[in-house]
């Protein structure tokens, strides 16, 4: 809007001066003083009154548009305003050529004749603003977008769940181990014993033991009170290993040959011989080579002894190889089942086969589902 005002107030500053130039002219022309060139169309002018009238003034160089300084008479009547000149309105309600433009007032469009219309200085437009640059300005017909937010709203909290706990995992089963159980349930558990007779002694009792805690197997060992007395050291690891010690007599004698009393010596001085070296009177009774009668039993009931015998005998005390004792073992075993082998003696005194076969018994029994438990442990779940 302040352009084209500005541009309105030029176009009616050329329009004064123009209209001012016009009034000079026709003034020295009815004054008779205008230049000759005027008079008589010089400087490419037309001639007043030449038909169409002067559409321009041109002033020569050097001349002042006041018509005194041209020896005009300043005491000729003055030249009578045209109508509207003065900034009133004609007669007719139109504006002449020397009034005011429209929307203008009759002082800002009136010339007084003689004084040179002020120019007014063109003025430059003053710097467009950031918001006016015509080459920036905003498409009228798609106004800008609204500018984001520039810091980003915050979403709406969410109301924290309640803290579950994780389901708890299962306890891991324990796995069987492959010693035997301390409380075994009953023969339907396949329970087997093996058993050691005749030691202790310092060759072969412990290369027994060695094998036995190897595959975490525990047995019992019958014992002779001659072959504790020698190695009691033998003794007392067999029951610092948790191995059962059980009576073998004295001597290893033939029972059934003997009178009570005598079969009756021969258990008591094993109990004491055991005893010295353990502190613990054992429970179990074996009688040399499985010999017994009616006499050996009494005696041993009177005594509170539990009579031991086997259900497998493995031969090894015969010398038996090495196939052969597995074979006796494996046609013969069931569940609830005693295995008869030796831990001194033998033939000629050789149980170097014992010590073969003991590993291979072992992993059969095991792998055929039995659990090797003690003597003592077998018979009381014969019990339940």
């Amino acid at each position: 809007m302040k352009r084209k005002r500005r541009i309105g107030m030029l176009v009616l500053a050329v329009l004064s001066i123009l209209a001012v130039a016009s009034f000079a002219e026709k003034s020295l022309v009815f004054s008779g003083n205008a230049p000759e060139e005027v008079l008589t169309g010089g400087l490419g002018a037309k001639p007043v009154g030449s038909g169409g009238g002067t559409e321009t003034a041109v002033l020569p160089e050097g001349t002042s548009e006041d018509p005194a300084d041209h020896g005009g008479n300043a005491d000729k009547p003055d030249v009578p305003e045209k109508p509207g000149a003065s900034g009133q309105p004609a007669e007719d309600g139109s504006d002449t050529d020397g009034g005011a433009e429209p929307g203008k007032t009759g002082e800002e469009a009136a010339v007084t004749p003689g004084t040179p219309a002020p120019e007014q200085e063109a003025q430059p437009d003053p710097a467009p603003k950031p918001d006016q640059d015509p080459v920036s300005k905003p498409d009228q017909d798609h106004p800008p977008k609204p500018a984001p937010d520039q810091a980003p709203k915050p979403k709406p909290e969410q109301e924290p769940k309640p803290a579950t706990k994780p389901p708890a995992k299962p306890a891991p089963k324990p796995q069987p181990k492959p010693q035997t159980p301390e409380k075994p349930a009953g023969t339907k558990q396949k329970l087997v014993a093996l058993t050691f007779d005749d030691g202790p002694d310092a060759k072969y009792t412990g290369q027994v033991l060695d094998i036995l805690g190897e595959y975490h197997v525990k047995a019992t060992f019958f014992v002779v009170g001659q072959q504790a007395e020698k190695y009691p050291a033998m003794l007392k690891r067999i029951l610092k290993e948790g191995h059962t010690i059980g009576n073998h007599t004295y001597s290893h004698a033939n029972l059934p040959k003997k009178t009570a009393q005598q079969v009756k010596q021969q258990i008591v001085a094993a109990d004491d011989a055991i005893e010295k070296v353990t502190g613990d009177v054992p429970s179990l009774f074996r009688a040399p080579y499985g010999a017994v009668n009616d006499t050996v039993l009494d005696t041993a009931a009177s005594l509170d002894k539990q009579v031991v015998g086997w259900s497998v005998d493995t031969r090894d005390w015969a010398g038996t190889s090495v196939d052969g004792m597995v074979k006796n073992l494996t046609k013969e075993i069931k569940p609830g089942g005693i295995v008869l082998m030796h831990s001194f003696g033998g033939h000629n005194g050789d149980l170097s086969n014992t010590l073969e076969a003991l590993p291979l018994i072992i992993n059969y029994l095991q792998d055929h589902g039995f659990t090797l438990v003690t003597a003592d442990e077998l018979l009381a779940s014969k019990k339940k």
